[in-house]
């Protein structure tokens, strides 16, 4: 254990440094993120950011197999770890590098966003054919629904959108950053208690990668992760998430509860954007931390808020995760539906006192 601390407190220093060092002057790397329509920053920033979590990541899977298959063989351990990042963990590691590759360019020079989803879509392929797959969602007190021949489509999407909704909540000072890492030291620990020891490695060094570049992107940030950084950590959930369901560590409904706060945020803003017949690709700021900044609140209040929920959401799935009972995963579900729809209710009214206020000339 003391290894793998190691490894994961190396990750998070190596993240630390490489941030910093995205921050030094113009270089080959230096992408500046000019404010638009849906930015809540007024001063250009750097936009490289999340190449220094893919790194440090990367740094750390590979010093754990490192350790796994050599230091510690020698202490007669390699039959119970047997590396605890395997190879075929690193294979898989190509199609993360295959989507932060294109969204790199899309931050550098800009991607067409057919092409952009076309190569999410290659991707996402290249792990399903590992053997990966949504198969099946249970449903407590009713039971298990078979998703049967739209098992594949299903699991498609659901990657194409936990990749894409961690760049659509990418919008404020230590926002996705911060959800990474509550995020994925939740689901660690989650599978951890369940023997997925690689798997929980993994989410650990995430974490750590996350927390390093974490440092500087704390309000007010000096850079941003980009969509090199966003779209590759909601590819890596998902792909976390279905090999976790598929070593039995949990169900669908962990990783939901764990990254509900980016997940009910965006899908609620899709919804009411497609009822009123908007368009889905342009910028806007109808994100319930975007209302909750534009209503008065500070980023840090803000951000405040948006971590109490990410703790709060951790803490539901902890709870689902080891209910004795279906009733039990029943309360929580509902319980954090109920508490979701009084979040909302909740951002409305901040909006109908601020626009109050205005109208009596108090602000």
């Amino acid at each position: 254990m003391l290894l793998v601390g190691l490894s994961i407190g190396t990750t998070f220093l190596i993240s630390a440094w490489l941030t910093r060092g995205l921050i030094a002057p113009p270089s080959a790397l230096w992408v500046l993120d000019h404010p638009n329509r849906r930015s809540l920053h007024e001063l250009p920033r750097q936009r490289t950011g999340g190449l220094a979590i893919l790194s440090s990541f990367l740094v750390g899977a590979l010093l754990s197999t490192w350790v796994g298959q050599s230091a510690w063989a020698g202490e007669g351990l390699v039959a119970a770890t047997s590396g605890l990042v395997s190879w075929e963990s690193l294979a898989l590691g190509v199609a993360v590098l295959l989507v932060a590759t294109v969204s790199f360019w899309d931050d550098r020079w800009g991607v067409p966003p057919l092409l952009r989803l076309a190569v999410q879509v290659v991707a996402t392929v290249s792990v399903l054919v590992t053997g990966l797959g949504l198969n099946d969602v249970p449903v407590p007190m009713v039971g298990t629904l078979s998703l049967g021949v739209f098992a594949l489509p299903v699991t498609l999407l659901f990657v194409l959108w936990m990749s894409n909704l961690f760049n659509f909540m990418d919008g404020m000072d230590g926002l996705a950053a911060g959800m990474a890492v509550f995020g994925f030291v939740c689901l660690g620990m989650i599978v951890f208690a369940h023997g997925s020891l690689e798997l929980a490695l993994l989410c650990g060094l995430l974490a750590a990668a996350s927390g390093g570049f974490l440092v500087s992107n704390l309000p007010p940030a000096l850079l941003f992760m980009g969509d090199v950084g966003s779209v590759s950590l909601g590819f890596l959930v998902a792909v976390l998430a279905l090999r976790a369901i598929q070593q039995g560590a949990c169900d669908i409904w962990v990783p939901v509860l764990v990254f509900s706060p980016f997940i009910v945020d965006t899908t609620v803003v899709l919804a009411r954007r497609l009822l009123r017949g908007a368009r889905l690709w342009e910028a806007h700021r109808e994100h319930a931390y975007q209302r909750l900044v534009l209503s008065g609140w500070s980023h840090q209040r803000t951000l405040r808020a948006e971590y109490c929920l990410m703790m709060a959401s951790g803490v539901a799935a902890v709870i689902y995760a080891s209910a004795a009972g279906e009733l039990a995963r029943v309360v929580v579900l509902v319980t954090v539906a109920l508490g979701y729809a009084a979040l909302l209710v909740g951002v409305s009214r901040v909006e109908v006192v601020r626009h109050g206020r205005k109208m009596h000339g108090q602000v």
